[in-house]
């Protein structure tokens, strides 16, 4: 009897100890696909964003990349495909953009406040109200709608510094297409003498400013050139 006892405290003892450690043992986290059809909008401030040729990011390859003004409304596009974890988190669409070019993004940089119908649905967007065009939300339609200088880029709908060299100072006379900001040069020929040389890259403090000099070859024999992109007497 008491032998009989001790079997069965063995077996309640082995099941118990088998729940318990079943419960510390996380389980394996399950990738899921789901197909859909479904009007998104990929936004970012950098003007770009990588497309990966599968969800995994870590395994996968880049295939092409999505290349917008700098708008923080984002460009349409039509997600297909969705993975998620079991957990719902981490997931990532597979896109197409209107341009044909497909691949994966993480949906970090998937938006859905930007679609809209009409201005109401971009009412108090950021820091004031935007506009409604073609279902994505916009900073502006025309130059009007841009506060104090600025201009409407006409492809972005965003208000930026600058459209062309007319839109700019003469203190910073060059408008930067890239960044469509105001700045002193982009190349030598921006420049004039003394300051003939245009600093353009971005390890200087001071770069897209025209100076005397980058190196000790910019100067007379007899002088050298210092941290201040300046010739000086040796």
């Amino acid at each position: 009897m008491i032998q009989m006892n001790k079997k069965i405290l063995f077996t309640i003892s082995f099941i118990l100890m088998s729940i318990m450690i079943s419960g510390c043992v996380k389980s394996p986290t399950v990738k899921l696909i789901e197909k859909i059809n479904q009007t998104l909008i990929v936004q970012g401030d950098q003007g770009e964003i990588n497309l990966w040729s599968s969800p995994s990011i870590v395994e996968s390859t880049k295939v092409g990349r999505i290349i917008y003004p700098n708008t923080r409304a984002g460009t349409k596009v039509t997600a297909f495909e969705k993975q998620t974890d079991s957990k719902g988190k981490d997931y990532y669409y597979h896109i197409r953009t209107s341009t044909g070019k497909e691949g994966w993004v993480s949906s970090v940089w998937i938006s859905e406040d930007s679609i809209c119908a009409t201005d109401e649905d971009c009412k108090s967007l950021l820091y004031r109200d935007f506009f409604c065009l073609g279902g994505v939300c916009i900073e502006c339609r025309t130059t009007r709608d841009c506060i104090t200088s600025q201009k409407c880029h006409p492809e972005s709908h965003w208000c930026v510094d600058c459209l062309s060299n007319d839109d700019c100072s003469s203190v910073y006379p060059i408008c930067d297409l890239k960044e469509n900001g105001c700045t002193e040069c982009l190349s030598d020929g921006d420049c004039s003498t003394p300051n003939k040389f245009c600093i353009v890259d971005d390890k200087y403090v001071f770069a897209n400013k025209c100076v005397e000099c980058l190196d000790n070859y910019d100067c007379l024999e007899d002088e050298w050139c210092d941290s201040d992109s300046k010739c000086i007497s040796r």
